[in-house]
Formats: C-alpha cells, structure tokens, sequence
C-alpha cells in the first residue's frame, strides 16, 4: 500500500514526492520540496498562515505543527535565534529567542528586542520568533550564542508618569 501512495503522489504534477531529506511544501504558487529548515523558517516568519506539508505514506496534507520532527526543529531555529533585548532604555547582554520568551513567560517584563536585519527595535513579544514561542505551551532550552552585529540605538524609554 505504501509502495502504491508513494507511486501515485509522485505520478501526481501538484504533489511532487520529495527528496529524501525533504517534504512537500504547498506554497501560494505550487507546490515545492523543501528542507524542514527551510519549512521552519518560513513557519517563523508567516506564523498566521496554515503551512500545509505533505510526505509519500501520508494519506493527505498535514499542518506544521502535526508532524513532531518538523515542529521541533520550528522551535529549535526560533529559539537558538541570536536577539538582544532592552528594558527601560539599557542594553542587555545578548540571548536568544528561546531564553526571552522563556522569562517573558516566567514574568519579566518583555521591554524592546532586536536581531540582525531590522531597521528598529520592536517590543520583544512582536518579534515573529518571539510571539511563536510565546503562542505554543512548549519551549526549547534558549541557549546564548555569540553573535556581533551593528545594531541600532536603543530608543529612550518613556517618561514615567
């Protein structure tokens, strides 16, 4: 029955079989193979969208986060990403995703977030790896990994009242 799956999905030009290391993507365009790191990313920065995947011996398309491989390596990218944070407009020493949504969830005021590639500092809880971390009950160990970078200036914290 398998062997009969695999040969129909890969007969079918809307479901392409994956390679070995890959699944099928439905992408807004077609369907695509991709690496469950590639998937992952996608996952980080689209977390809204279904992000439907589908692999030969699967009967029919699966979200992300049914397929416990793929969702543990979202959450192990989100959390090993390198940020820094700041709370009342002072820097803090570098950490990852995974360790700020950790102490967010732990009560720690969430204060602004920044990772390469952004033009501004954001509240950490709307960083895309940050808010996936914080919308799902499980979290990786954040884990501190050196990273330089040239970072924008910390805003000044508001005036208190």
């Amino acid at each position: 029955m398998y062997l009969l799956l695999c040969l129909l999905a890969s007969a079918d030009p809307d479901v392409p079989a994956p390679a070995q290391d890959a699944r099928t993507y439905a992408a807004p365009g077609g369907n695509i193979s991709l690496s469950d790191a590639e998937i992952a990313l996608r996952v980080i920065q689209s977390p809204q969208d279904d992000h439907l995947i589908w692999q030969p011996g699967w009967v029919q398309w699966k979200k992300w986060w049914e397929s416990p491989e793929l969702a543990r390596a979202v959450f192990r990218i989100a959390g090993d990403t390198p940020i820094w944070s700041a709370t009342d407009g002072k820097e803090k020493t570098q950490t990852t995703a995974g360790a700020l949504a950790a102490a967010i969830k732990a009560g720690t005021p969430a204060g602004l977030a920044w990772k390469e590639g952004m033009t501004e500092w954001v509240v950490a809880g709307e960083l895309p790896e940050i808010a996936l971390l914080l919308a799902w009950p499980r979290l990786p160990e954040g884990k501190s990994a050196p990273h330089t970078s040239s970072r924008p200036p910390i805003p000044a914290a508001p005036a208190k009242e």
